[in-house]
């Protein structure tokens, strides 16, 4: 039977693997009599080796994969528990408006055939929407951000906004003078819904984003949070199959930068989908006089006798994600007390609500657009409309609450407590433009890791900007991207300024740069990043040329101007100089320039590029994911940028989810702990360099299905040659193969079962769980071919063996140098004798001085580069030797009369 007293870190609770451990233990009957399991481990990673080993016989890691996305959905589990592996991959949104389209200020809306007016009511983003009407005389009016967007051929772009049309025919939103593509119109004067269109341009254009209004002179409607993405090509031909709700829920509403999906967690529910009270908010209304006593886990008491009359006292669950089209029941098991429940739609739908009387339930069905609820416990006692929250009455009474439950499908009598389990990941993940390079995390070894491939920067004033260049009306500075990650050959990516619009990329190079706000990433090895800054925004006039430190003062957001005028106007070289925000133009800053960030709204220039190379990273995570027999509800959730496309692999039966647990619990064992753990499905055959490693399930290892380790030692003398020591993960079965002339042997078992003492040996050959030692007496025959090493322990010797026999490296006798002196003979050349052949060898005379003037008087030898001046020889390296020289008309010599010189040769 399996243990079920197993301890582990964070990535499973000990709970949830005790428990795993009985179902193993159930399993394990259901199947039959077993052999016995050996006693020889001593943990739980031995343990579960050793179970592992036992179902072998069973050869089925049957694995399931299943996409998920953002919000709730439904997985069924397989015959057992089992931990779940999500991969997740990145996307990038960038709002083309920059921050323009949260429409706050009325200068920066453009108002065409239309008027228009803040509106601090009716909004979606920040303080304020605007109200706009038709003119007189027009059947159409236009509400636009005042930004022009370069779009690009053959790209792909949606443009959306939040409307709330009041009387007009229809409201959409269209790029001015372009063929785009309808997408969700709206005539809904209820509530804001979100409009949106898709275009692909077949040339490069300027545009606009703008929100139109169709009707007559008068008519209204309020729009709100304008925004244009670049997409892929797969997410615009999927545009076609959603509604305003998913488009508004796929593509929300983003200020300036650049974002990434951002700390994703995936939680798994099982059974009652409401959580035990302890998780609630106790007098969410903040009701004098309510008392609120928790009993139990699942039992609670609302009191609301001391509260004032006609006052409602509720106890919360503010948000339960519910998947849409689906059949729910709600159980009150209260014999005097009500519930009620508020759903929240995707689509901006005005929030609905129901009542549930005591000891009753009650089925409902969601909407396509329905994505949550809130659950209350209420001191209701009757009510005539249960939609409308006015028509309710309230009780000076108290009542009890146990067990209330929400599950999906047909009512059940019998509701456990839900259990739940969640992973969070602390990353943010992002993708080129056209999608084909993501950001992902996924497990890797057991663990979560992010497999990047773009990189992130914030350009700020800390960074080493240098001045390249002059253009009327803009300058180029520069900076080179040292000490960063490779950057892809013909470079893409995304550079956003500071008010959050994008630049644009030009790959055609500076010289031909027509205006401000372009950038690119040149020079032959793509480590320098150029960027046309506009005098408008940086205050440099045409024939002023701003400092390092200016630079930097712009990129930490601050404008430069005439200090006692206006800060529209550039400074270009008179007067004294002065520094305002870039945005806000005040914190007026005289003589000095700024060293510290501007603050306010300014928001760095971001930079987010492809790298040349993709790379695993450890990324913090907390928790893991376990699915159980039955529903498993699943939701996705995402800071900034909602996923989309992400899956869950779990297995399906035992013999998978042992596998999964060996997987799990192998970081954890102390006997790997200086190992590297290598990605799943590794082909060994790359494993040349020296260290350990650890694999599951390898390409060409000495068994499958499981991890083995390797200890692998590589040849530095004869790059061809290495070896491989591998042993299997929860046996002690011990293999061995040799690279000669780059093939690999075959692997050869050794051991077979060894005892826990690993003291057996093999035609004289000691053999351990971390490699081959050999006794010093005399060298085994089979040990006698390329790419071994012996070592002599009784004499302090070590050998290796090479194509033509053993040589001594070592011997304890060895020292790494030789350090002497001579005396000068005034011989044109001399040899100096060495008991090695030395790889270098520096000369000096004993006064220290080894140059003066082009007089030479030794220096550093190489082996393949002497100490040489103006053509003559000074000191040259030779075989166990070094060689001096004299040359008397020319001044350079290490063997001058009677000089005397000291030298230390290095083997």
């Amino acid at each position: 039977m399996a243990k079920t007293d197993w301890k582990f870190n964070d990535m499973v609770t000990e709970t949830d693997m005790n428990e795993l451990g009985q179902e193993v233990n159930e399993q394990a009957a259901a199947i039959g009599d077993m052999p016995t399991v050996p006693t020889e481990a001593k943990d739980a990673a031995g343990a579960i080796g050793e179970l592992h080993g036992e179902l072998d016989e069973m050869k089925s890691d049957s694995r399931i994969t299943v996409p998920i996305k953002t919000g709730a959905q439904t997985i069924q589990g397989g015959n057992v528990p089992a931990l779940v592996f999500p991969k997740i991959e990145g996307r990038t949104l960038i709002n083309m408006l920059g921050d323009l389209g949260n429409l706050e200020e009325l200068s920066k809306v453009i108002f065409y055939q239309s008027t228009g007016v803040l509106d601090s009511i009716n909004k979606t983003v920040g303080n304020y929407g605007v109200k706009a009407t038709i003119l007189n005389g027009f059947t159409l009016g236009v509400v636009a951000a005042s930004a022009s967007i370069s779009y690009k051929a053959n790209r792909y772009y949606i443009l959306l906004a939040d409307v709330k049309n009041s009387n007009c025919e229809e409201v959409f939103i269209q790029t001015a003078s372009s063929a785009t593509t309808k997408l969700i119109t709206t005539a809904d004067s209820s509530k804001f819904s979100t409009v949106a269109t898709k275009f692909s341009p077949t040339t490069d254009i300027i545009g606009s984003a703008e929100v139109v209004l169709k009707g007559v002179a008068g008519q209204v409607a309020y729009v709100d949070a304008l925004r244009v993405y670049e997409i892929t090509a797969t997410e615009y031909y999927e545009l076609d199959t959603m509604n305003g709700g998913e488009l508004g829920e796929k593509y929300p509403y983003l200020g300036k930068g650049i974002y990434g999906v951002g700390n994703p967690v995936i939680t798994s529910i099982q059974n009652n989908l409401l959580p035990d009270f302890n998780d609630w908010r106790f007098n969410a209304g903040a009701t004098a006089g309510a008392g609120i006593s928790l009993l139990g886990p699942n039992s609670i008491i609302l009191d609301a006798t001391e509260s004032p009359a006609g006052a409602e006292v509720v106890v919360q669950l503010d948000r339960v994600l519910l998947e849409p089209n689906t059949s729910y029941v709600l159980n009150n098991t209260s014999t005097s007390g009500y519930m009620r429940v508020r759903f929240d739609y995707k689509d901006g739908t005005a929030n609905s609500r129901i009542v549930i009387p005591p000891n009753t339930s009650r089925t409902f069905i969601t909407t396509i657009n329905t994505i949550a609820m809130a659950v209350l416990l209420t001191n209701i006692s009757g009510y005539t409309d249960e939609n409308n929250m006015a028509t309710y009455s309230y009780s000076k009474t108290s009542h009890t609450y146990t067990d209330v439950s929400l599950i999906k499908g047909a009512h059940s009598q019998s509701v456990k407590r839900q259990r739940q389990s969640s992973s969070t990941s602390i990353v943010e993940l992002y993708s080129n433009g056209s999608g084909s390079h993501k950001d992902s995390v996924q497990y890797i070894s057991g663990q979560l890791k992010k497999i990047k491939k773009l990189e992130k920067i914030v350009l700020d004033g800390s960074l080493p900007w240098n001045y390249h260049s002059n253009a009327a009306g803009y300058k180029i500075v520069a900076i080179q991207l040292i000490g960063l990650p490779a950057i892809k050959t013909v470079p893409q990516g995304y550079l956003t300024k500071y008010d959050g619009k994008p630049c644009i990329n030009d790959l055609g190079g500076v010289a031909v740069w027509p205006s401000n706000d372009y950038w690119q990433i040149g020079n032959s090895t793509y480590d320098t990043l150029f960027i046309s800054v506009a005098s408008s925004d940086s205050g440099w006039g045409n024939s002023y040329t701003p400092t390092i430190d200016e630079i930097k003062a712009y990129f930490n957001g601050w404008r430069m101007y005439i200090h006692g005028g206006s800060p529209a106007v550039p400074y270009n070289g008179s007067g004294t100089k002065s520094w305002v925000r870039i945005i806000e133009w005040d914190n007026a800053t005289p003589n000095n320039v700024p060293t510290i960030p501007s603050g306010g709204v300014y928001k760095n220039y971001q930079l987010l590029y492809q790298l040349l190379n993709s790379s695993v990273e450890n990324i913090q995570t907390k928790g893991a994911v376990v699915l159980e027999q039955g529903d498993n509800t699943i939701t996705l959730s995402t800071n900034n940028v909602p996923i989309f496309k992400a899956s869950l692999t779990y297995a399906e039966n035992l013999h998978a989810v042992i596998s999964d647990l060996e997987r799990e619990v192998a970081k954890n064992d102390l006997k790997v702990s200086n190992t590297k753990i290598m990605p799943d499905g590794f082909n060994v055959d790359a494993l040349i360099e020296t260290g350990k490693y650890s694999v599951y399930n390898a390409i060409n290892a000495p068994r499958g299905n499981g991890i083995c380790y390797y200890d692998v030692i590589k040849h530095y003398e004869l790059s061809n040659y290495g070896s491989q020591v591998a042993y299997f993960y929860g046996s002690n079965q011990i293999w061995t193969r040799r690279k000669l002339n780059d093939m690999w042997t075959k692997w050869e078992e050794v051991t077979g079962k060894l005892s826990k003492t690993g003291n057996e040996s093999v035609t004289g050959v000691k053999q351990f769980l971390n490699g081959l030692s050999v006794q010093a007496a005399s060298v085994p025959p089979e040990l006698a071919s390329p790419g071994c090493i012996y070592a002599d322990g009784a004499n302090g010797m070590l050998y290796y063996h090479d194509l033509s026999g053993w040589k001594l490296v070592y011997h304890s006798g060895f020292s790494p140098y030789v350090a002497g002196g001579y005396t000068g003979n005034g011989a044109a050349v001399r040899d100096i004798s060495l008991p090695f052949t030395p790889s270098s060898v520096l000369v000096m005379a004993n006064n220290g001085a080894t140059l003066s003037g082009t007089s030479g008087f030794g220096g550093l030898s190489n082996t393949s580069v002497p100490v040489n001046i103006n053509s003559n020889l000074i000191v040259q390296n030779g075989t166990n030797k070094f060689t001096i020289f004299f040359n008397s008309s020319n001044g350079q010599q290490s063997n001058n009369s009677s000089y005397v010189y000291n030298f230390i040769a290095f083997r």
